[in-house]
């Protein structure tokens, strides 16, 4: 899911079903290129928006029900995000 915050509102600018299993690790990346968002899994586009609100922001993972382990949140350059 790829999601907006503007002005305490959330909004949903795109949602993919992702068969994930408990216990088994991933690795995410979430991309900007203008207006093209997109997230990977393991290296596979899940889904994709477009929006151009921002031009500079923040990013970060929202966990609905349950939890999340992570090893870290690493901003990188696009080309090394594959």
């Amino acid at each position: 899911m790829i999601l907006l915050r503007r002005d305490g509102e959330i909004i949903e600018l795109a949602r993919a079903p992702y068969p994930f299993e408990i216990d088994e690790s991933y690795d995410l990346c979430f991309s900007m290129k203008g207006k093209k968002l997109s997230f990977a899994v393991d290296g596979k586009t899940v889904v994709e928006a477009e929006d151009g609100s921002y031009t500079y922001g923040g990013a970060g993972f929202i966990v609905e029900t349950g939890a999340m382990l992570a090893d870290g949140f690493t901003i990188e350059s696009l080309e090394d995000c594959q």
